[in-house]
């Protein structure tokens, strides 16, 4: 039995005792006690279970791509287990000298050295309160990027990570240039009978057409610093390290503009960009009655491709209210199969860390706070331009022998909103 099935399987007796714990006709303090208890484990089982699950499938994935790249490859070519093996010792060789082997270079992308990269990086020495001179980088133009197939397992990562690049359309651009996206409305239009004889240019009706405008905007993962013997220790696998450094900060911080970012000089997020659905019935506890509302805000078209967002206190409360007796139906539903996501009122969900915390009898934290998002995400466009880059820095950190990275990417985000209003945010009501 695969691990991922295994944890579910443990997931899934815990919430039949949690079911079962809300199914009596009143609850104590201890019962109470045990569900926080109970949740918790049930959500780390869940989260352990995704996590195996996706990497059992890369896993699976891995072994076709080996055996097709060993079945095809040249009498010269190294096999896919070699090529791992040269691609690691060859990252180690750029993080502590700045030079590439020349077996190596065919499976790097050079990239050109961009000139706001010392601001940043000064900026970033700064907040740091280390003083260097002068920032160089290991050649004069910029040095290479992470290798071309590592660039794609990092974005892979980063989009098992979850939130806003887990559901929102990806938009790769090779240049940053500012970019108009036309966006249309032509939903007060249909159709029509034409009489015999009559003319349908008479009746002939302009679309309502605009633009919105794509920039790139420059976010920098902060230094990494490495000591050089983690890094020259050749039991240490130097792509997991910086791959595990890179997609948490670099998921982080897109998540953080592309959700809340106020378009200004920044992304707009999507929590900027929705439009109001509907208040909640109160501002110290929320109901089944407040997802529905927020569910038929959202016009029909919108709804097939539905998706809720909403942060991790949030999702506490719908199972609380949806296990407990008194809820006329559960509007959430766990799912133990593998592959198939837990549904709100039958839409998947997505938890949020950057959304708004719901505080439970609060009323004055939660009054007017954006709690939760419903509708099409795929309206909502993240720009990626070109790949992330890595700038090895010559200079040593003091005496401290450390290694000092800087990775860059140029994005931005915006929802796609011709007055159709494809997500719509459900705000808490102020008593």
């Amino acid at each position: 039995m695969a691990k991922s099935h295994e944890l579910r399987k443990k997931a899934e007796d815990l919430y039949r005792n949690i079911k079962a714990l809300y199914e009596k006709d009143e609850t104590t303090a201890e019962d109470d006690a045990k569900f926080e208890q109970w949740n918790k484990e049930f959500d780390e089982l869940m989260e352990k279970a995704a996590k195996y699950e996706a990497f059992e499938k890369k896993q699976i994935e891995e072994e076709r791509a080996d055996e097709v790249h060993d079945n095809l490859k040249s009498k010269e070519e190294p096999t896919a287990e070699k090529k791992r093996e040269i691609l690691n010792v060859a990252l180690k060789e750029f993080y502590l000298r700045g030079r590439i082997s020349p077996e190596a270079r065919s499976m790097f992308q050079f990239a050109k050295h961009e000139k706001d990269d010392q601001d940043f990086i000064a900026r970033e020495y700064e907040r740091l309160g280390v003083r260097a001179a002068q920032q160089t980088t290991s050649d004069g133009s910029g040095g290479y990027t992470i290798p071309l197939g590592f660039q794609a397992e990092l974005e892979k990562a980063m989009l098992a990570f979850g939130g806003m690049l887990a559901v929102s359309r990806i938009w790769r651009t090779t240049e940053g240039n500012t970019v108009e996206w036309p966006t249309v409305n032509d939903t007060m239009n249909r159709a029509y009978l034409l009489s015999e004889g009559g003319n349908a240019e008479t009746s002939a009706t302009k679309i309502t057409d605009s633009q919105q405008l794509f920039e790139a905007y420059k976010i920098t993962s902060g230094m990494l610093r490495l000591t050089s013997e983690l890094v020259e220790d050749s039991a240490f696998n130097m792509v997991q390290v910086v791959s595990d450094f890179l997609v948490e900060r670099m998921q982080r911080g897109i998540n953080y503009y592309t959700t809340i970012g106020d378009g200004s000089t920044k992304p707009k997020g999507v929590v900027t960009g929705s439009v109001y659905g509907g208040s909640t019935a109160n501002d110290t506890a929320l109901e089944a009655a407040d997802f529905l509302k927020l569910e038929h805000a959202v016009d029909p078209s919108y709804r097939t491709n539905g998706t809720w967002m909403f942060h991790d206190t949030v999702l506490k409360e719908i199972k609380r209210f949806s296990l407990a007796s008194t809820a006329g139906f559960p509007i959430w539903i766990p799912s133990f199969r593998d592959g198939e996501p837990g549904t709100i009122l039958g839409y998947r969900y997505v938890v949020n860390q950057d959304m708004a915390i719901f505080r439970p009898g609060d009323g004055t934290n939660n009054d007017g706070a954006k709690l939760v998002l419903f509708g099409d995400f795929q309206k909502y466009i993240i720009r990626l331009v070109n790949r992330m880059r890595i700038v090895r820095l010559v200079e040593r950190f003091g005496d401290t022998d450390e290694i000092a990275l800087c990775a860059f990417w140029r994005i931005d985000g915006d929802l796609l909103n011709a007055g159709t209003n494809p997500i719509k945010h459900l705000r808490v009501s102020a008593s």
